[in-house]
C-alpha cells in the first residue's frame, strides 16, 4: 500500500530508505524513526511476513525481510508470499544469490538511475523445494553469514592491533629505541 505520511505530519513512522541497507547485508536493517512531516515522498507499506526488494540499481543487491511493521522507500517493491509454499526468508535467499543478482542486473530501465524492470522481477522461475528444505537451506545460509561476520569483526581487530603495533614500532625506531 502507498501511503503519503506529510497527510499525517504528527505520527511517527519506521522508516527503511536505500541508504539503510548495505549492498548484499543480510541482518535485518535498524529503521529510523521520523515523523510524517519528516519524510517528504510517499512510501510504501510493510510488515512481518514481507518481503522488500530493492528495485534502484539491483547490483547493490539489497533486500530485506522485515521482522516488524513501517514504511519504506517507494525503490523498494513489497512482495507477499504464500508463506505455506514459499518463505519470505528463503525468497529473500536467492533474491540476494549471485546468479540472480546477475539476472536482475541485466534486466534494467533507465541508465542514470537503473532500476530492475518489474516484469523481469515477476517472470523469474524460482526453485522452490518443501518448506522444510527452504528452512534448512535458509538456517545454513544464515549460519555460514553469522560465521563471516565473525570473521570480518576478527579481521577489523586484528587490522587495529596491526596499526597500533605499526605506530609503536615507529614511535620507538624515531627514539632511537630500537
Amino acid at each position: 500500500m502507498i501511503l503519503k505520511p506529510s497527510d499525517q505530519p504528527d505520527t511517527v513512522f519506521r522508516y527503511l530508505g536505500m541508504e539503510h541497507v548495505a549492498p548484499g547485508q543480510w541482518e535485518e536493517p535498524y529503521p529510523v524513526e521520523k515523523r510524517g512531516s519528516e519524510i517528504k515522498s510517499q512510501v510504501v507499506a510493510f510488515r512481518p511476513g514481507l518481503l522488500l526488494y530493492g528495485k534502484l540499481r539491483p547490483y547493490l543487491n539489497k533486500v530485506v525481510v522485515p521482522s516488524f511493521e513501517g514504511v519504506a522507500s517507494t525503490e523498494f517493491v513489497p512482495i507477499a508470499t504464500r508463506e505455506d509454499v514459499l518463505s519470505p526468508r528463503y525468497l529473500g535467499a536467492f533474491l540476494r544469490s549471485p546468479g540472480f543478482v546477475a539476472y536482475a542486473a541485466r534486466n534494467i530501465t533507465g541508465s542514470r538511475q537503473p532500476r530492475t524492470r518489474l516484469e523481469a522481477l515477476w517472470r523469474t522461475l524460482i526453485p522452490l523445494p518443501p518448506l522444510a528444505e527452504q528452512r534448512r537451506i535458509v538456517a545454513r545460509l544464515e549460519a555460514v553469514q553469522e560465521k563471516i561476520r565473525a570473521l570480518k569483526s576478527a579481521q577489523a581487530e586484528t587490522d587495529e592491533e596491526l596499526k597500533r603495533l605499526k605506530q609503536a614500532i615507529l614511535e620507538k625506531a624515531f627514539k632511537g629505541e630500537l
